[in-house]
């Protein structure tokens, strides 16, 4: 503060002799160089109104001078205060970071634990199995279906199954849930009944492409067809494994498709796309309370050639509620 006031005396002092040497006034022995030399004392009065207006001018200049002081005096409070907030918030920030590396492990180590946890009690009802999908390039042959998994599963019950599939291009992938045939016959894939399917098409050579259906199909015709447009197609990539999650709740069926990071770490995705599909009541002559098992079956639209690989089949029973 001391300093500001010498540097406004001094300015004070310059322009007084400036406009003494303007006004052709001696500015010797009528002027004083200190920080009070600017009042007018007894005879030293300046006469005049040029000189009134210079001394008019000089107050001012001393006055927003101080007013600048004092404001960059409250700057530097301000200052003091925000850099004050900024070492706090520093110090919070490198706490919570400590707190982080050691919690973190812990924390998804336990949730990861209770979802491998869930997920064996899951397959106590159920079945998983692993597949080495055929290299069709080295001529190993494919088979149609590609899979076929005879399950315990029927038609009455609640259950879940997961497929897992790697695309190598832009292929059609079908999922069938179908009936076990009756003893003494072979699975027929074109006429036997479809309890649910779900065929994702991504290039379709009778309608749109991208679309899902999803469908049922009785005496060998398609009772009840839904089809999704392809506004809710998945973000599915050629190359990198996808898990269609299927879900019987009643009479109804849920599927949805998971991608990516949720696939590995067992998470449906935050907002998916949920296909809903309810099967018509299936028509028989027989004892229609009678459960019927289910097989799984999975298969590509160009048969043979390997465009669909599948790497994992999954069913379970869901708990009743």
């Amino acid at each position: 503060m001391r300093g500001v006031v010498l540097t406004a005396g001094f300015l004070l002092a310059v322009v007084t002799l400036t406009a003494a040497k303007a006004f052709g006034r001696p500015y010797g022995k009528h002027l004083r160089l200190s920080h009070q030399a600017d009042l007018p004392q007894g005879d030293d009065r300046i006469p005049g109104s040029v000189e009134r207006q210079v001394y008019s001018l000089m107050e001012a200049m001393k006055e927003s001078l101080g007013e600048l002081s004092n404001k960059r005096n409250s700057w530097y409070d301000r200052y003091d205060v925000l850099a004050q907030k900024a070492t706090n918030h520093s110090a919070m920030i490198a706490e919570l970071l400590v707190i982080s590396r050691v919690a973190m492990p812990i924390i998804w180590t336990t949730v990861m634990a209770n979802q491998l946890l869930s997920r064996r009690k899951q397959l106590e009802k159920g079945e998983e199995i692993f597949y080495v999908p055929p290299n069709a390039a080295l001529g190993e042959p494919v088979p149609h279906p590609l899979r076929i998994l005879p399950t315990t599963l029927t038609d009455k019950e609640d259950f879940s199954i997961e497929v897992i599939v790697k695309t190598n291009e832009e292929a059609n992938v079908g999922i069938r849930l179908m009936f076990e045939p009756e003893e003494g016959r072979d699975l027929d894939w074109d006429n036997d009944d479809i309890f649910f399917g779900i065929d994702l098409r991504w290039h379709n050579d009778h309608g749109n492409d991208r679309e899902i259906s999803l469908h049922d199909r009785y005496d060998g015709d398609f009772a009840r067809e839904v089809i999704t447009p392809a506004s809710h197609w998945p973000n599915i990539n050629v190359g990198e494994k996808f898990c269609v999650s299927i879900a019987k709740k009643k009479n109804c069926f849920s599927a949805i498709v998971i991608m990516g990071k949720d696939l590995y770490v067992q998470e449906q995705p935050e907002e998916p796309f949920v296909h809903t599909f309810c099967p018509k009541p299936r028509r028989t002559s027989k004892m229609i309370a009678d459960p019927k098992k289910l097989w799984l079956v999975v298969h590509e639209n160009r048969q043979h050639t390997g465009q669909v690989e599948v790497h994992n089949l999954i069913w379970y029973r869901n708990d009743k509620a």
